[in-house]
């Protein structure tokens, strides 16, 4: 008896698959009307198919897929609960293998990394790069204005560890702000360690915020109306300016924009507990990055100019705090924001779901780092009574 192909194809069942196999594999082939390799590459793939199909009847079992993460408190997998976006990003970046350890190729890579994952930056009506002087030493600036109006500044300073980041790692975030805000940003390239330690961070933030003040006539900006930003340990820094702008009682910070901030250098929240091996961070990295290595030796890591959880936050300027669900800084970014609201300060404190620390400079590739920026930039013209920008009639103003 000659069998046909439509009947091997429609065998049912492991037993009966691989017995129509079998026969197929012992019968001559004037039975089946089709070429001999044709026949061979037909029994290839059903053999593999019954065989991976039957696995489970012969006793044996296929090795499960390790999650990518876990929550280190419950044991149980984070992966299903991550953004898909941001997986994908995860997934693309692990295949690297991470920066390179020297610190300047680490810097390099990182800015690689997100100006890539930022995208291409945005049309603004002017970019222009200057210097501010200061006794520490020239401190670069890179100033966004999306219209010609005199207008609210926002003083910038970026994350990265306090070692990388930089005014180019940023940018297409800052553009997408400044013109949906309406305001003036203003990106301060810090000091970085190890070459420098703190107070030169801080140091630096402050200088450019009073620089900003007391220049803001020939720059078109309105003294009256300054915020402070920040993202990660420019978080901090952003924080910390609005303390020591407090503490002067020289320059009136209106508002305060915390995208994941470092509050507590001592890195003991619950979350970071839940998210020491990751995603994106790990707690033995960022300890040694944002204490040891950034404090000089002996520094008390709790002082409100380190960690401004441990501040006195009456008088303190309103805020817009928001977290990565599945950040080891989440817990302490909204603790801040509690404190703050505790002292009657008003503050919108929001946790994006799904996310994972940074996503702010991942504008190209996260849906969520668009939405971040619309409710930043909405809480900015909230408080400053500013207007968006459209982008579609801008022309890119050459850097100076």
């Amino acid at each position: 008896m000659c069998l046909s192909l439509q009947s091997l194809v429609a065998a049912d069942g492991n037993e009966v698959f691989l017995r129509s196999v079998i026969h197929l594999m012992s019968l001559p082939t004037s039975c089946i009307s089709m070429k001999a390799t044709t026949r061979k590459v037909i029994i290839t793939t059903f053999t593999a198919v019954a065989l991976i199909g039957s696995v489970p009847l012969m006793g044996l079992t296929l090795p499960k897929k390790e999650p990518m993460f876990k929550d280190l408190v419950t044991g149980k997998p984070i992966d299903s609960q991550l953004d898909p976006q941001a997986k994908a990003i995860l997934e693309e970046t692990a295949k690297s293998g991470g920066p390179p350890a020297e610190i300047h190729a680490k810097r390099k890579a990182i800015n690689a990394l997100f100006i890539k994952l930022g995208g291409k930056p945005e049309q603004i009506y002017q970019v222009e790069n200057l210097s501010v002087p200061s006794s520490n030493g020239a401190i670069p600036i890179r100033i966004y204005r999306p219209k010609t109006d005199k207008l609210p500044a926002v003083i910038y300073t970026h994350g990265g560890g306090f070692e990388k980041g930089s005014l180019d790692s940023h940018d297409a975030p800052l553009r997408m702000l400044a013109n949906r805000s309406g305001c003036v940003f203003v990106a301060v390239d810090y000091k970085l360690t190890p070459e420098h330690k703190f107070p030169a961070q801080t140091d630096d933030a402050f200088a450019v915020l009073n620089w900003i003040h007391s220049n803001a006539n020939k720059l078109g900006i309105d003294e009256t109306r300054l915020a402070v930003a920040g993202d990660s340990v420019g978080g901090n820094l952003a924080a910390v300016s609005a303390i020591r702008a407090r503490d002067a009682g020289q320059i009136k910070v209106s508002y305060q924009v915390l995208f994941y901030p470092v509050t507590d250098v001592t890195l003991s929240s619950e979350s970071w507990k839940s998210f020491a091996n990751g995603p994106w961070l790990s707690r033995a990295y960022e300890m040694n990055a944002v204490n040891h290595v950034y404090l000089p030796k002996g520094y008390d890591p709790k002082d409100p100019l380190v960690s401004p959880l441990f501040a006195n936050v009456k008088g303190l300027p309103p805020a817009f705090v928001a977290d990565a669900e599945f950040d080891g800084y989440r817990d302490e970014g909204q603790s801040y924001a509690q404190k703050l609201k505790n002292a009657g300060i008003p503050t919108i404190a929001k946790i994006y779901p799904g996310q994972i620390h940074d996503f702010l400079l991942m504008t190209d590739k996260l849906d969520a780092a668009k939405t971040l920026i619309e409710d930043a930039a909405f809480a900015l013209r909230t408080a400053f009574n500013t207007t968006s920008v459209s982008t579609s009639n801008q022309t890119l103003q050459p850097l100076k």
